[in-house]
């Protein structure tokens, strides 16, 4: 994916949830072009804060099927 810079964007998603839990994470999905702005955007989206969750900041990479 492109932006209208062409600058090249990687799908990221940021992951929370309750800390001491084995539940399943809670994802939001964003287009960034790097890690650095990636976590740049998740900051200014989010309140990271509390010390009772857990965080984490992943690219999703694409996957290929071959046919």
């Amino acid at each position: 994916m492109t932006d209208n810079k062409r600058k090249k964007l990687k799908q990221f998603a940021a992951m929370s949830r309750p800390k001491n839990s084995n539940r399943e994470w809670n994802y939001m999905y964003f287009w960034a072009e790097n890690q650095k702005e990636a976590k740049d955007k998740w900051a200014t989206l989010t309140d990271r804060t509390s010390i009772y969750m857990d965080y984490k900041l992943e690219r999703i990479r694409a996957k290929h099927h071959g046919a």
